[in-house]
Order: C-alpha cells, then sequence, then structure tokens
C-alpha cells in the first residue's frame, strides 16, 4: 500500500513519529503531546452553556468514548452557526491511549463533517501557561489544523483565549500560523 492510500491521520501520525525520532527533545516533546491532543480529542466533554464558546474537558472513559462526543459535535454543527472551541486544561492531561479502530473512527466521522467543521468552526483555542509547552506544539497546529478543517490556537492565559475567540466569532483575521 502507498502512502497515497493511507488515511489521513495515519499519515499525519507517521509524520509525527518522524519528526519525533529525528527532532531534539523539546520538538520530541511536543509531537507526543500533540498525538495526546489528537487521541484525546475522542474523549471530551462538551460544555455549550455560553455558546457559541463551547468549553471542552477531558472526559472519563465511558464503554463507547466516541459516540457521545460525536453526537454533541453534530448537535453543535447543526446549529449552523459559528463558534470557538476552548479547553483550559493545559496540554500535559489525559494521555490514555486509544484503539486503531478509535482512531479510524474519529477520521472517517471527521472526514464525513469536514465541510461543516471548516464552516462553523472558527478555531480550537487551547490555554497553556507553559510558554515552553506552547512553543513546541505551535510547531504541530498545521498538522492538527490540515487533519481537523480549523485552526489551533494556543494562548496562556482564560482571559487571552476569551478575548481572542471574541476576535475570532466577530469575524476578525488572526494570524493563525506558527511562528
Amino acid at each position: 500500500m502507498t502512502s497515497g492510500h493511507l488515511p489521513d491521520i495515519v499519515r499525519s501520525t507517521m509524520l509525527v513519529v518522524l519528526l519525533a525520532v529525528i527532532i531534539p527533545s523539546p520538538i520530541t516533546r511536543g509531537c507526543q503531546r500533540f498525538l495526546a491532543m489528537l487521541q484525546r480529542s475522542i474523549d471530551v466533554q462538551i460544555d455549550t452553556a455560553h455558546f457559541p464558546l463551547v468549553w471542552m474537558q477531558i472526559a472519563s472513559s465511558s464503554g463507547n468514548p466516541a459516540a457521545k462526543p460525536f453526537s454533541e459535535f453534530e448537535a453543535l454543527l447543526a446549529r449552523k452557526e459559528a463558534f470557538v472551541l476552548l479547553n483550559e486544561e493545559g496540554l500535559d492531561r489525559g494521555e490514555h491511549e486509544h484503539s486503531p479502530e478509535e482512531m479510524k473512527q474519529v477520521s472517517l466521522w471527521m472526514k464525513r463533517h469536514k465541510r461543516e467543521l471548516r464552516t462553523f468552526v472558527k478555531a480550537a483555542i487551547y490555554v497553556e501557561p507553559s510558554s515552553a509547552q506552547r512553543l513546541a506544539t505551535k510547531l504541530f497546529t498545521l498538522i492538527y489544523e490540515k487533519f481537523w478543517g480549523y485552526p489551533m490556537l494556543m494562548v496562556a492565559t482564560r482571559d487571552e483565549a476569551l478575548a481572542l475567540a471574541r476576535r475570532l466569532l466577530a469575524g476578525e483575521q488572526v494570524d493563525t500560523r506558527p511562528l
């Protein structure tokens, strides 16, 4: 099988693993955090009480970890209104491994909803107080955006996250590219 026939998540994972092998340790930790964040996106709890500001938290695992977030996310997309995803738990929390089948289901779901994700999700904003962790992870935001279809932005505080979210929702252009 050629790499052209591999699912996007497999190609992205292969790239991250390759980078983790050939690039020095701060970047390696960033690769590991990115993989953990990608896997964490399966086990999230979504709080829409302050829509269009949608807070995500790591959920405790259940018998079917992917079903609930998919239905909650589908309900958000069905509103056909712009929103921003926010998470303030930091990047090192909840590094649970998911099976290849779970990761495949996420990839298939994402592909089915790519157009809506790009249209309605303005960004996922992660609060990470550590500047070193933000910098290491920022290198992988392009992979995240390619996979999910919306940018991943890193900020130091909750206040910065809320201000950035409001700017995005107001239609302001924000630099989403890494340094």
